[in-house]
């Protein structure tokens, strides 16, 4: 009887398995007769469509497979949208399309250093959504990292992202790189809050002292947006080194412009 009992208990195991086996097979064929259907409902979209417009709606909903038939074809990795001046891959790292990014990125012909009306260049604009992959990715690749004006790491320490700081800051990036209205990486930090990007810059050599145009530090910055713990750590290290620290000025005026906003 316990013999029999071992025997039935075996049998209804495999049964089992096998029921769940063919369960697994149903799903995964459903799932690829959706994904073919999909397919296909994206290939209709698209017919009829000007090359130009079919490239920038994949783009934006990272659709690669549009992307790869379109450059199979020979078209333009490099053209760039009408509105903000955007390049395939700039719109890529803004819409956070990265199957996208990845196929642009190796096209032997895509142009890493276009910039959109606002002066914008995809290695901004991945520092600014703090896509470190993709900013050491454009980098490998030989993106610019120092130019003038706004830079990589302006946008990175506005958005105080650190890992990015110092991926860019291994990379060469100059620290005190000025912004048109002579912003450095550090005042853009100081004036959005980071105190971890603040103390990194210091550390890594940023000059405190530095003024923009209207004649604000990075601790006149830190005051006017009301960023104490900054004010007080600012105040501090620049003490401890020796230097005359006067009194913050706390002026109103129209911040910064938002970096990777389109505006200029």
């Amino acid at each position: 009887m316990t013999f029999l009992r071992a025997k039935l208990a075996k049998l209804a195991l495999s049964l089992c398995c096998l029921a769940l086996g063919w369960a697994h097979t149903a799903q995964a064929q459903e799932k690829a007769s959706t994904s073919a259907q999909a397919n296909a409902e994206r290939q209709e979209e698209y017919q009829g469509v000007p090359d130009e417009v079919t490239f920038f709606r994949a783009v934006k909903v990272n659709n690669y497979k549009a992307i790869d038939e379109l450059l199979k074809r020979g078209f333009d990795p490099n053209l760039q949208e009408a509105e903000r001046g955007d390049s395939g891959l700039m719109l890529a790292i803004r819409e956070d399309s990265y199957r996208v990014v990845k196929r642009l990125l190796e096209h032997p012909t895509i142009h890493l250093e276009l910039k959109a009306k606002n002066g914008d260049t995809a290695l901004m604009l991945a520092a600014y959504k703090g896509a470190v992959e993709i900013v050491k990715s454009l980098l490998a690749r030989g993106a610019q990292v120092n130019r003038p004006g706004w830079t990589a790491l302006h946008y990175a320490a506005f958005v105080g992202n650190n890992e990015v700081v110092q991926v860019l800051l291994d990379a060469s990036a100059y620290i005190d790189a000025e912004a048109p209205n002579k912003n450095t990486p550090i005042m853009m930090a100081a004036y959005a809050g980071h105190v971890f990007t603040v103390k990194l810059l210091l550390d890594e050599g940023a000059d405190a002292t530095l003024k923009n145009d209207r004649g604000l530090t990075a601790l006149d910055l830190a005051a006017t947006s009301k960023h104490t713990d900054i004010v007080e750590g600012l105040t501090f290290q620049l003490k401890k080194r020796g230097l005359e620290v006067h009194p913050p000025k706390k002026y109103e005026f129209e911040p910064p412009p938002q970096p990777g906003s389109g505006k200029d």
